[in-house]
């Protein structure tokens, strides 16, 4: 197994499996959006539907151009204490 840049392991991977590598999460980021219009904002904004995410479904979506090309792929979630929801 590959662990140069592995700080620690996840509980339920085997170190001692050889075909197993972990990739860092570089380049992620996490974007809140807060307010009363947040969820009309973005149904506008991305490819999913706003309305069937809640506090135990998420959603993927994309981010998209005006031509429609993707811009952006994202995982859509909502906090329990999110306002505008």
């Amino acid at each position: 197994m590959n662990t140069d840049t592995i700080d620690k392991l996840p509980d339920n991977l085997d170190p001692r499996d050889e075909h197993a590598t972990l990739y860092p999460a570089t380049g992620l980021a996490a974007i809140e959006v807060i307010g009363a219009d947040s969820a009309r904002f973005l149904q506008g904004q991305l490819t999913c539907d706003i309305q069937q995410i809640s506090e135990t479904q998420a959603s993927i979506a994309a981010f998209c151009n005006a031509k429609g090309r993707v811009i952006s792929t994202l995982l859509a979630i909502k906090k329990p204490t999110a306002i505008g929801w």
